[in-house]
């Protein structure tokens, strides 16, 4: 949220800010932070292996780096020219604009349809084979977020209170 309020203050601003156009034009050095703020994450960390971790610092680095490795990998997308790149092309794809409408909802059902199809399987922990996993994921939490889409998101946003204007 912080990147595209960011984005709109320059877009509005009656000068370029360099240091953000220099994102857009760069985007190589922005992937490049994020490899190594996942590097860290995944071997510097002294994290655990599986989702958790042993103490309260722990706790906060895992969530630094991989919110750093996020943040890198998605400024290039957020800044410089939107009609020019391939990452920029793929994300204004229709199978792109689409996961956004409902991305929300892969956020929600992801993780409870990796836990039932891992209890379902009676599989272990990190032990499963992940292109197997990854397969089932993607496909039934995609179709679950669409249901949910457009069971009750799309009716509830119908009942919002309009915008207020003039601010």
């Amino acid at each position: 949220m912080g990147a595209a309020v960011l984005r709109e203050w320059a877009r509005r601003r009656p000068d370029p800010v360099r240091a953000l156009d220099a994102i857009g034009r760069h985007p190589g050095l922005c992937w490049i932070a994020a490899g190594v703020a996942y590097w860290a994450v995944c071997t510097r960390a002294n994290l655990p292996l599986g989702p958790g971790a042993n103490s309260p610092s722990q706790w906060m680095w895992r969530q630094v780096l991989y919110g750093a490795a996020a943040l890198f990998l998605l400024l290039p997308a957020v800044f410089g020219p939107q009609d020019r790149g391939l990452i920029r092309r793929l994300l204004q794809s229709r199978l792109m604009v689409a996961l956004g409408l409902i991305s929300y909802g892969i956020y929600l059902w992801h993780e409870g349809v990796i836990d039932v199809w891992m209890n379902a399987r009676d599989i272990e922990a990190f032990v499963t084979p992940f292109p197997q996993l990854l397969l089932v994921t993607v496909l039934a939490t995609v179709a679950i977020a669409t249901a949910s889409y457009f069971v009750v998101e799309k009716p509830a946003l119908a009942h919002r209170a309009p915008a207020v204007r003039g601010r």
